[in-house]
Formats: C-alpha cells, structure tokens, sequence
C-alpha cells in the first residue's frame, strides 16, 4: 500500500475532492480564484457548524487558540480512519497500513506546519510514524471531552510559546 503511484493517486484524487490546489490551502491565491466545490464547501460547512455543539469542541477550540488560528484555516484528520471495538488501540498492521495509505500521503499534500495529535492514542501513532520535520504535539483527551487535562494545558502551553518565539506561524 505505500506503492508511489497509488500515492501519487490519492494525493491527486484528495486535490480534486477538495477543489483546491495546495497555494489555496495557504491561502496564497486569490479568493476569487478558487474552483467552486459546492460538495467540499458544503461538507466543511456542517462540520464546523457541527463541531460547536461536540463535546470535542472543548478539547479543539483551545488548540485552534493557542495556533492563533480558526477552524476554517485547519485540516483534520485521523490517524486512523476508523473506529475500533472498545475504543482500543488498532493493530499495529492497521496503524502501520492506515499511515502509509491515508495519513501520510495526505500530510504530503497538505505540508503542515505543526501537528497537533488530539488524544493520546493519536500522539502515540504520530511518534511512532511521522518521520517529518515539522513540530508534534499531543493534546490529551479527558474522558468525554469534558475538561482540559493539566497535561493538555501543558501541551497548549508549549504551542502558544513555540508560536511567541517564532517557532510556528499562526493564520
């Protein structure tokens, strides 16, 4: 699955879905040379309007703050596409298979430039596989989405002082 053409693939087929070239992503073109998508436009829409009533707004909205930027200016993914039984860690073959087919390509496409991991199971695949350069972090999940952990403060923390020294750009 990490065959450089089904890469190559799926980072093409991800531009065409999202109606974007990588400049629009930064917002390097202009506004009104975007490609209209209404079906990306749409979907993108009701997510963020639905993530404001998600108890996982309060875990996102304090990141998205400590980056200096807005939900529109971000891109999410999941390390791993799916849900598992229980809540469990995947298999290391189904972490491994859903990095080098999903992930990695699309962060590829999208060149981040930082990478925040929202819960630890996340973190603990992002360590294990990203091989990147750019700055990591991991934002600890409470049970529910409830409340900040102290180490999610500290993790927010340290983005919003690697952003001050000039370590991160924000929007």
């Amino acid at each position: 699955m990490s065959d450089p053409a089904f890469r190559s693939k799926l980072a093409g087929e991800a531009r065409r879905l999202a109606g974007i070239s990588r400049g629009e992503i930064f917002g390097a073109a202009e506004p009104h040379s975007r490609p209209l998508n209404l079906q990306a436009d749409a979907a993108n829409t009701a997510w963020v309007a639905n993530m404001r009533v998600w108890n996982l707004r309060r875990i996102i909205e304090p990141v998205l703050d400590a980056l200096g930027c807005s939900v529109e200016a971000a891109a999410f993914l999941n390390a791993v596409p799916y849900r598992t039984r229980k809540d469990r860690m995947p298999s290391a073959f189904s972490r491994r298979q859903a990095w080098t087919s999903v992930t990695a390509p699309l962060l590829e496409l999208l060149q981040p430039g930082v990478i925040v991991a929202l819960g630890q199971k996340a973190g603990d695949v992002v360590g294990q596989y990203y091989k990147g350069t750019v700055p990591t972090f991991t934002v600890q999940r409470s049970n529910g989405d409830t409340y900040l952990t102290p180490q999610a403060i500290a993790s927010l923390a340290k983005i919003r002082e690697l952003l001050t020294t000039g370590g991160l750009r924000g929007d």
